[in-house]
């Protein structure tokens, strides 16, 4: 088996990259007895998109899943980090969407699905993860699924939401075509990932982790999209990253990718140059008087109120 594999740029095709960063000890990858637990990022010399190159096979990924990137069951880590912000992604849901029925693929342990019940959805939701899934039936009484939906359900949903799952997807266009089939003729699409532009520098060392393929900014996902018969309706800047609502329309033109000039590849490798002394800057800091010297207050206490309102009692 061939652990690592290199691979073109997933939105031009081209074999031309430049290195843009790479560390040693993937939190993940040190887990799993191999001989190099280096992860490198790569930006497209044709078009600026950054990708994770050579990438860790599927087998390896499914390694990856089994032994550390999902607990035996949701942690109070787990319900403070993806917690925090499923009420506001599902009033944003709801301020641009005015469909009922709403399946939640990669649902985990079904957060976003209770949040978008409590905004009037009917939702289904998808999770690999059996201990994950049968938390979110048992303790929040979701039609939370193991697996995939049988084959009856397609043409059923008026929204799929992709909530930082595309980045995960070693063949993403092929989860874009299976999400058409269990769209209705006028259904939606919403995709939330990390930011490229702006990641949040206390979670940069998980945005360059092995488990993320690819990084995005709203130009290169609305073209990916596109490219994909998807037409963006809104698209914004989140807590947590990037987001797009899409239609399904399969008669947009294909969209010409332009090409990137050296200075804005250079720009995007001073960015994650800087985020990254800002990572190394704040542990040391952390280390020596016990705090961070950055961290965004107001976020923290946001956190703290949405932690305490969405983890389960007992």
């Amino acid at each position: 088996m061939t652990d690592f594999q290199y691979t073109n740029c997933l939105l031009c095709n081209s074999e031309n990259n430049s290195n843009l960063i790479a560390h040693k000890n993937d939190q993940f990858l040190t887990k799993i007895d191999l001989p190099d637990h280096k992860v490198t990022w790569v930006v497209c010399k044709n078009c600026g998109f950054v990708y994770q190159n050579p990438r860790p096979s599927e087998d390896l990924f499914n390694e990856i899943y089994k032994k550390d990137y999902r607990a035996d069951r949701p942690s109070e880590k787990y319900f403070m980090i993806i917690g925090a912000d499923v009420k506001e992604r599902a009033q944003w849901i709801r301020n641009h969407f005015s469909g009922t029925s709403v399946l939640d693929i990669g649902a985990a342990a079904g957060l976003q699905m209770k949040a978008l019940r409590s905004n009037g959805f009917e939702v289904y939701g998808i999770e690999p993860n059996r201990q994950f899934s049968r938390f979110g039936r048992e303790k929040y009484k979701l039609d939370l699924y193991t697996g995939k939906f049988p084959r009856e359900n397609e043409g059923r949903y008026d929204l799929i939401i992709l909530s930082h799952v595309l980045e995960h997807i070693h063949d993403p266009e092929s989860l874009i075509r299976d999400c058409k089939k269990y769209l209705n003729p006028n259904g939606n699409l919403f995709v939330e990932i990390p930011d490229l532009e702006s990641p949040k520098y206390d979670f940069f060392q998980a945005y360059i982790a092995s488990q993320h393929l690819y990084l995005f900014d709203l130009e290169k996902l609305e073209y990916f999209l596109n490219n994909n018969e998807f037409e963006c309706l809104a698209k914004d800047k989140g807590p947590r990253g990037i987001r797009v609502l899409a239609r399904s329309n399969t008669t947009l033109d294909s969209n010409l990718l332009q090409s990137i000039s050296l200075w804005k590849i250079n720009r995007i490798k001073a960015r994650f140059l800087f985020h990254r002394a800002k990572v190394y800057v704040n542990t040391l800091f952390r280390r020596l008087f016990g705090r961070y010297i950055w961290y965004d207050l107001e976020s923290v206490r946001e956190w703290d109120r949405q932690f305490n309102e969405v983890k389960p009692k007992g």
